[in-house]
């Protein structure tokens, strides 16, 4: 069985176990170093494994950064972890 059966209409459902979050929230973590900039705006390149490549430009776009903040912040809501947000809200102001 795939998952219980709802009482409403015996469709399967499944329980959310949390495990993408947990994999968003490692991600997160992972891309947070690319807010470390003087303007907040985030690096436009991240490596998940080594993080900011040596020489990346601060050059960024701001329709990507735009969308990254957007994202982290809902993470931060999601996770109850306020560094995600608060990374956000720093390169917002900056756009």
């Amino acid at each position: 069985s795939y998952g219980a059966e709802s009482a409403e209409d015996d469709v399967p459902y499944w329980e959310y176990d949390g495990f993408l979050l947990t994999l968003a929230h490692d991600v997160g973590l992972r891309l947070l170093p690319a807010f470390n900039t003087p303007t907040g705006v985030p690096y436009g390149t991240v490596n998940l494994l080594h993080g900011i490549p040596p020489g990346e430009t601060t050059v960024a776009s701001l329709a990507g950064a735009g969308t990254l903040t957007l994202e982290m912040e809902t993470l931060s809501r999601l996770t109850g972890d306020r560094r995600f947000g608060d990374a956000a809200k720093l390169a917002s102001r900056a756009l």
